[in-house]
């Protein structure tokens, strides 16, 4: 941890150069703008872009420029950017198609170095998938600045910890870095890299933050045309994202529904059956204070990452006074998953005042969606004839059935 802020280490920001001058020229100008106070070099990676790009990027002065002769992608740009820093610095990878604003990179540092075991953090913007981008009301980049200093005032409140982060705009512990290593180059040209980059971060014992209390501005995808091609890299990537990580790309989901079926109430205790990777967990303890979560034990690459960020359940453990809330939030898995029912059985034992919460996915089929209906009735009434046969009174313990279709 570094309480001074002129004690923080340089920033190499890197930035990866594919056509598209224009959004360039801004993201650099916001830069030279909007950074002045801070130790930084900007780091320019160009995968082979047309004539009238190189030539602008060869007469800017104060940026490090490599040419490349072929395009080597997002992961392999920013590798290069990587090896051709400073060894000293921090890294922050930037998309080209950012504006910077004031503030961002001092509120950025802030939170990195609040505590050693902060690995890597992100702000918010306009344009992002995963639930990073927020409601924004400027139409020009005058306004979008008035709209950022609104929020770019340092606040520890508006962090939050993440599984992952998008990487537009992500800045990297240097200490850290050199840890966990390059990116991974296998998702060549992109997508996901950024996703596998924040798991191996968190395997390494660090934690991975959302600083709500800085904006950019995202024009959005700007190096990659988004047509078929674009959907096919994002399907094959997704595929080895996930043969990698041994899950489902929806265990990174959030179940945005646990907030309301949640309440804002101190101390309680829940246990989320199949964890998720710990993106509920992270979630519910960011908007509900003094939680105190568990996981359900597995040997699933869901639970790898989960177990790094929460506490774990597994039959062997003492239960205590057992749980408030039960969160299965996979119902058809749940159907054919004998651990995770002596799992919940052995937690609805030990639990009182509980409320237990199975979510479903959609089913276009009705039969099938019928089925899958008749499937969780029968689960939940499992479920309540263990309360009764072990002589609890629906006063004492009180199951609440909850299916999100």
């Amino acid at each position: 941890m570094i309480d001074n802020i002129n004690d923080y280490p340089g920033t190499s920001i890197i930035i990866l150069s594919y056509n598209n001058l224009n959004y360039t020229k801004q993201c650099i100008e916001s830069i030279r703008k909007y950074t002045s106070n801070e130790n930084y070099e900007i780091i320019v990676i160009d995968n082979n872009s047309n004539e009238e790009t190189t030539t602008w990027l060869k007469l800017q002065y104060d940026i490090k420029l490599q040419l490349n002769t072929t395009n080597n992608g997002f992961p392999g740009g920013c590798n290069d950017g990587i090896k051709f820093a400073n060894p000293m610095n921090d890294i922050l990878l930037l998309n080209n198609d950012i504006v910077v604003t004031k503030n961002w990179l001092t509120n950025l540092k802030i939170a990195l170095y609040s505590n050693d075991n902060i690995g890597a953090v992100s702000p918010v913007t306009n344009s992002s998938s995963y639930w990073q981008s927020i409601p924004v009301n400027y139409n020009t980049l005058d306004e979008m600045q008035n709209f950022a200093s609104q929020i770019n005032i340092s606040n520890k409140t508006r962090w939050e910890e993440r599984v992952m982060v998008v990487g537009y705009c992500m800045l990297i512990k240097r200490s850290v870095l050199n840890k966990v290593g390059l990116l991974d180059e296998d998702y060549f040209p992109g997508n996901f890299e950024d996703d596998d980059y924040c798991f191996r971060i968190i395997l390494s014992g660090y934690k991975v933050l959302l600083c709500r209390d800085t904006f950019v501005h995202h024009y959005g995808s700007a190096s990659f045309n988004k047509n078929s091609s674009y959907a096919n890299i994002m399907e094959t990537n997704k595929v080895k994202f996930e043969s990698k990580w041994d899950i489902n790309i929806t265990d990174v989901h959030f179940n945005l529904s646990y907030l309301s079926l949640v309440p804002e109430k101190e101390n309680l205790k829940v246990l989320d059956v199949y964890g998720n990777c710990g993106v509920n967990g992270l979630m519910l303890k960011f908007y509900r204070k003094n939680l105190d979560f568990y996981i359900g034990n597995s040997s699933s690459g869901s639970y790898k990452i989960a177990s790094k960020l929460h506490k774990t359940f597994s039959l062997e453990d003492n239960l205590g006074d057992g749980f408030d809330y039960i969160l299965i939030n996979n119902g058809d898995k749940f159907l054919t998953d004998i651990n995770a029912k002596n799992l919940v059985l052995k937690a609805l034992k030990a639990s009182r005042n509980l409320a237990l919460f199975i979510s479903s996915t959609l089913y276009t089929d009705p039969n099938a969606e019928n089925a899958k209906n008749l499937s969780l009735f029968h689960d939940y009434m499992t479920m309540n004839n263990f309360i009764i046969t072990r002589k609890f009174s629906h006063g004492d313990s009180v199951v609440n059935f909850y299916m999100k279709c």
